[in-house]
């Protein structure tokens, strides 16, 4: 039996799913068919591990999450905090993958990884719109 999802659940995921990392640390976890990204605060591991199996057909086997911490702002008398985030690492069964999912990256590397990262963008091909490395 194949679920049908109709278009503005796809948006409402789409939407739960803020932006992918690509940091030292996911960048190696990509070697092993891990994907990390940040999502709201408010979804949960069972509801993002059901979503990116329908979306993008593939099985997930594991989900580990963690909050990232508040950092305080301030603007002139007033104090507050950045907004709440969760970090999601996605490890999917071999032999599936997933594409990029938005534009918006956060880079936090290294100056050689950052290098290789761009390296490897620009030697990569597209197949059908989406990147092949």
């Amino acid at each position: 039996m194949c679920e049908t999802i109709t278009h503005r659940e796809e948006n409402r995921f789409i939407d739960g799913i803020k932006y992918a990392v690509f940091t030292d640390k996911s960048i190696r976890l990509f070697g092993k068919n891990q994907y990390t990204s940040n999502v709201e605060s408010g979804s949960t591991r069972t509801e993002i591990k059901h979503w990116v199996e329908l979306l993008f057909g593939v099985k997930v086997i594991a989900m580990n999450s963690h909050r990232l911490p508040e950092k305080s702002t301030r603007m002139r008398p007033t104090i507050g905090h950045t907004m709440h985030c969760r970090r999601m690492i996605i490890t999917l069964q071999l032999g599936y993958s997933i594409p990029p999912l938005r534009k918006k990256i956060t880079y936090i590397l290294s100056c050689d990884t950052h290098l290789m990262l761009r390296q490897a963008y620009n030697d990569a091909t597209f197949i059908g719109g989406e990147v092949a490395l």
